[in-house]
């Protein structure tokens, strides 16, 4: 991304990461600051996550990981 110099968009490395993992990170900053706009983004989260779309490890979450996709070697390239 040109942004940050990273070569994985916002959304492909929260699937890396895991929604779950993602979902904690921000609603704990919204039980720490208040700020709606991380409850927004927790309640976008909540829907995919309860549908099991929670990223890498389950084959889905912002994008469709199907595996043989996905071992190979360039797939984020």
């Amino acid at each position: 991304m040109i942004s940050n110099g990273s070569p994985l968009g916002l959304f492909m490395i929260q699937d890396i990461v895991g929604l779950r993992t993602t979902y904690a990170v921000v609603n704990n900053q919204y039980e720490q600051t208040h700020n709606e706009l991380f409850k927004k983004i927790a309640d976008k989260l909540k829907p995919m996550i309860a549908a099991g779309h929670t990223g890498v490890e389950a084959g889905q979450g912002f994008y469709h990981y199907p595996d043989s996709e996905f071992k190979d070697p360039d797939f984020f390239k």
